[in-house]
């Protein structure tokens, strides 16, 4: 037979290895078994120590501590303030004295043979004794403390019939004092007087004295009342006897005043009133002597008290006593399980030495040689392997073994073959693979570049549809604002011109976002635009264009819609909603309030459904506030939304502010709530506004100047979003007629409609009126554009540009407008003089 021999051969590896760690073992056992015969002396002093000392000790400790609970419990009778709170008391005194009780027993039970061994002394008999007297001093408190409460009680109704007694005193001096007091002063008995009495007449010696008497009738009785509660409240007996002496020369003079006055109204009322608020401080049990009562009993209850923690002291010293003598015993006790355990502890140093240097002579001369150095190859190995280093040299010596090591060395290097040749097959595939993916990742990336520039040209697609501007009708002020979540979105809004008094409004809001819900927006858009043109019934138009959108609805997507018509003319504004959010009506002085709430089923749900339409009368001044759930819903990064009652306070809070300045107040407000947080929803906002001058606008010199000679434009622009449109053909109609090419006039309105709607809807925060003016200078080779406004500090340089890369879901909101005005621009300046903020910007108009 070739090779290594049989594992039968000789023992195995697991063999030797139990037979050198029993040796081990039996060297550690001989040492316990040695150590434990020492212990059984430590044991049976430990047993000792825990059966008799400690419990006797822990007993005596819990009496101590239960006598002292009841001596702090006893004195908090004197401060309970209610006989629920006293009874209370009473209750954990009974509990404490009965576990007190308890614990006597229990520790009498513990002492017994001590007591036995000791013949006569029972070291419990003087506990006992001073135990009984402390619980017959805490039921003199108690029944103290009843006493006490009644008292408190009877002072506690007195006081109260006095004061009523002198309230009704009062009652009817006051009014005497009162009256005479204007009759002296204006010479009037009452307002229906035709002339005052003359001062000479109704001014002389007798009746001075009566209103003195009566005046001092009235400081008598408050006098009276308050030394009467002074005297309730007194903690100081010394001074009951000065307040009692007072009290009897007021009640004297009170006397005395009421003799002086002669004939007086309600005399007999104020004297019966008198003579019980005299009883109550001169009779038997009066006030001033019950409150002496209260205190001669607190002092006694104090007494009781300090006698009581006496008692407790008392208590304490004996079970001190009892405490001494156990903490001896559980000395001389330790002692001896102390000299046990050194004896113990010793022995076992040796043995254990001996054992442990046993076991470190076989781990040395065998453990080591037969087992841990085959294993640290057999690692080193695995290592190597690991980081594409192996030798198959490295295991020689360990192959040569015939236990189970050398057959693990032997496998091992068998499967370090077999693992190599695999992973140079897998780093092929892997590397072949790899290529694959690379090629497929590109063009997944040319795919969502291409679907990124369509959704852009959707977005702009669909906010072209949406009204640029707001229409100029005379009368009215209109304002508009939808940013969608996404790159599309489903809200939408509309001015639909029917005629030149009336004029239509929409705003509606698609069950979904996305494309989806933008190509059902498109259509429901158009619908609407076509029906309300030839129907002028808005809740008609609602009733046919659900039936278009309810027919094959397959997807059962829906949209919320509300449809109003103003007429310009008599001021009455005709609605009609389906399911959509109540519009707010704006009204200045009064509160913010929603529309009539119509009940009507959102366009696309249930065909046959039928819509109510209502109407109201609009004023100058008033306002309509249209908006989607993306307003209401937004929500900040505390997931708190802006909430339906945030934006009725918002606009309550706004005051006179025009169409635009309150759309973009809504628009600034929500953005601040949110604080930058993901916008989850579509956000329209839509404000309609009777001008408060409803005379045309005058668009004379005043607000345009043209001059041929320099070459210049200046236009004013009313701080409104609705006057762009007329900047825009002023600067189109100047542009013209000085030759202007078409494409760079395009470019300069883009970049004044961006840059002047910024400045309005930033001038409209704060609810002032602005002004800006434009101002367009043509030079041989450039055309220079002036913007000015007065609104606050504002540099749009420091605006950065917008990260173009970045999905359109992930780029913050804002920034993209300017970025536009730099890009179209040659030129871009800003500066701040005094109040004006000025733009200045340069176009090249060379061939």
């Amino acid at each position: 037979m070739t090779g290594p021999r049989s594992l039968l051969t000789r023992p195995g590896l697991a063999t030797r290895l139990y037979i050198a760690i029993g040796a081990a073992v039996t060297l550690t056992l001989v040492a316990s078994v040695v150590a434990w015969i020492s212990f059984i002396e430590l044991g049976e002093q430990q047993d000792t120590i825990t059966s008799r000392y400690l419990p006797a000790i822990t007993l005596s400790l819990q009496l101590s501590r239960q006598s002292a609970l009841i001596a702090a419990t006893a004195p908090t009778l004197l401060t309970d303030t209610n006989q629920e709170e006293r009874t209370q008391t009473l209750a954990d005194l009974d509990r404490l004295e009965t576990e007190l009780v308890g614990q006597l027993n229990a520790l009498e039970t513990v002492l017994a043979s001590e007591v036995a061994d000791r013949g006569d002394y029972n070291p419990l008999a003087n506990i006992w004794g001073r135990s009984r007297r402390l619980f017959g001093s805490v039921s003199a408190i108690g029944e103290s403390v009843g006493e006490l409460q009644a008292l408190e009680d009877q002072l506690t109704a007195e006081v109260n019939q006095a004061v009523a007694a002198h309230r009704r005193m009062s009652e009817l001096i006051v009014p005497l004092v009162d009256d005479t007091t204007f009759y002296l002063v204006t010479g009037l008995r009452s307002l229906d007087d035709e002339a005052p009495v003359p001062l000479d007449e109704r001014v002389d010696e007798e009746a001075l004295a009566a209103f003195g008497a009566l005046a001092e009738l009235q400081a008598e009785a408050n006098l009276a009342i308050g030394l009467l509660t002074e005297a309730s409240i007194t903690s100081d007996a010394a001074l009951l006897q000065p307040l009692r002496e007072r009290f009897d020369a007021s009640a004297d003079r009170f006397v005395t005043a009421m003799a002086n006055l002669g004939a007086l109204p309600h005399a007999a009322e104020i004297d019966a009133a008198f003579q019980e608020l005299l009883g109550l401080g001169q009779a038997d049990d009066n006030i001033i002597e019950l409150r002496g009562s209260i205190i001669d009993n607190i002092s006694a209850a104090e007494g009781l008290v300090e006698n009581n923690r006496a008692l407790a002291a008392s208590l304490t010293r004996e079970i001190d006593r009892i405490v001494e003598a156990q903490q001896n015993g559980t000395r001389t006790a330790l002692a001896a399980a102390n000299a046990a355990e050194e004896f113990s502890s010793e022995l076992l140093l040796w043995l254990n030495g001996g054992a442990i240097l046993g076991a470190v002579i076989i781990g040395w001369l065998y453990v080591k040689r037969s087992f841990t150095d085959p294993v640290v190859q057999l690692t080193a190995a695995a290592e190597s392997f690991e980081h594409h280093r192996f030798d198959q040299n490295s295991l020689a010596d360990t192959e040569q073994r015939y236990d189970e090591l050398g057959h693990l060395a032997r496998t091992f290097a068998r499967m370090a073959k077999e693992v190599q040749a695999r992973t140079d097959t897998l780093d092929r595939l892997v590397a072949e693979r790899t290529q694959q993916l690379n090629e497929k990742n590109e063009a997944l990336e040319r795919s969502l570049t291409q679907i990124a520039e369509e959704l852009t040209i959707a977005q702009r697609m669909q906010l072209s549809i949406l009204p640029h501007h707001p229409p100029s009708v005379q009368g009215l002020e209109l304002s508009a604002h939808m940013h969608a979540a996404r790159e599309v979105g489903g809200d939408f809004y509309d001015f639909i011109e029917l005629d030149k008094n009336h004029i239509g409004i929409v705003v509606a809001d698609v069950s979904d976002k996305g494309v989806p819900a933008a190509l059902l927006m498109a259509v429901c858009y158009t619908m609407i635009r076509s029906v309300a043109l030839r129907e002028r019934s808005p809740s008609k138009v609602m009733k046919e264009v659900n039936q278009a959108l309810s027919h094959e609805n397959d997807t059962m997507m829906f949209v919320t819609a509300f449809y109003g018509i103003m007429d310009v003319e008599t001021g009455t504004f005709t609605f009609a909603n389906a399911g959509h959010d109540a519009p707010l009506l704006h009204r200045s002085g009064h509160a913010t309030t929603p529309l009539p709430r119509l009940k009507g089923t959102a366009l696309g749900v249930i065909g046959e459904a039928e819509y109510r339409e209502s109407s109201l009368e609009l004023c100058q001044g008033d306002a309509i506030v249209f908006y989607t759930d993306g307003v209401t819903e937004a929500f900040n990064h505390s997931n708190d939304a802006f909430t339906v009652p945030r934006l009725r306070k918002l606009l309550d809070d706004s005051g006179l502010l025009t169409a635009n300045q309150l759309c973009g107040l809504v628009v600034d407000s929500v953005k601040s709530h949110a604080d930058g947080a993901p916008q989850s929803d579509d956000m329209t906002c839509v404000v309609l506004r009777v001008a408060p001058d409803t005379v045309a606008r005058d668009e004379g010199a005043s607000d345009v100047s043209v001059d041929t000679k320099d070459r210049l434009l200046v236009v004013k622009v009313e701080p409104d979003l609705s006057d762009i449109p007329r900047l825009a053909e002023k600067v189109e109609n100047f542009a013209e007629g000085a030759s202007v090419p078409p494409r760079l006039v395009q470019q300069i309105n883009i970049v004044l409609d961006e840059l002047v709607s910024n400045a309005i809807r930033h001038g409209g925060a704060d609810g002032k009126y602005h002004r800006i003016e434009v101002r367009l200078r043509l030079h041989d080779d450039k055309m220079v554009v002036t913007i000015e406004d007065d609104t606050g500090p504002f540099d749009p340089r420091t605006i950065p540009p917008p990260d173009l890369d970045q999905s359109l879901e992930d780029r913050p909101i804002g920034g993209v407008g300017l970025h536009l005005v730099r890009t179209m621009m040659d030129g871009f300046d800003y500066e701040r003089d005094g109040e004006i903020n000025r733009v200045t910007l340069t176009k090249n108009i060379s061939p």
